[in-house]
């Protein structure tokens, strides 16, 4: 064969790997972030169930109406932040380390806002500031999860997660063990780079010779 017309080939098939690993990478980055507008959605709502229900005191005299209200209130408020825990499991995948003892932290805050106290008691006063407090600490949480998944769904990190799930080992949970692995895996990425680096230069060479 042309040793123009391979270098032609070359260019066209790296070309494409290129193009098709880019689409991939936009298909999940757009997937995650649809999923993280539905969680900030979720926990918004959330915060506005909330803030309307302990702005209600539940007293002796109220009336069967509002009580039954009340009572609707609590179950949808319990039911979406069940949902949201589900929607954690999604999104902390791609967080990092501090982000993520971060994010359970503070999502663990929105919700002792939320139905901590006196919910669900059989008689309670308004608590004003306590629904003030729901809106607080939703701002924090969707600010987080915003930037959370911002710094974590670049390329390089998708690549690195989809290789970390090839590894013939079980990850380590502590944070010692975590930044250990790290190492080791520097380590190694590092002369997988340099290899990588050697090929490319060496086909480069050889591209230069057959042109």
């Amino acid at each position: 064969m042309n040793p123009a017309l391979q270098g032609i080939l070359l260019t066209a098939v790296l070309g494409a790997a290129a193009a098709y690993l880019h689409q991939l990478w936009k298909y999940s980055k757009d997937a995650y972030h649809a999923r993280v507008d539905e969680a900030c959605e979720l926990i918004l709502e959330i915060a506005d169930r909330g803030a309307e229900y302990w702005s209600v005191g539940r007293l002796p005299d109220i009336s069967f109406t509002k009580r039954e209200r009340l009572k609707l209130a609590e179950v949808q408020i319990t039911g979406r932040i069940a949902q949201l825990q589900f929607l954690r499991l999604m999104l902390q995948s791609r967080f990092s380390l501090f982000d993520r003892d971060r994010f359970n932290e503070l999502i663990a805050t929105f919700q002792d806002a939320s139905t901590g106290g006196d919910f669900a008691s059989n008689a309670r006063d308004a608590d004003l500031q306590r629904a003030n407090g729901i809106y607080v600490a939703a701002a924090d949480l969707t600010a987080h999860v915003r930037d959370a998944a911002g710094r974590g769904n670049r390329l390089w990190l998708i690549i690195f997660r989809e290789v970390e799930r090839w590894l013939p080992y079980r990850r380590p949970v502590t944070r010692a063990g975590r930044i250990e692995e790290l190492l080791w895996l520097s380590f190694f990425l590092g002369l997988f780079a340099t290899g990588s680096f050697l090929v490319i230069r060496a086909l480069s060479n050889w591209l230069e010779a057959a042109l």
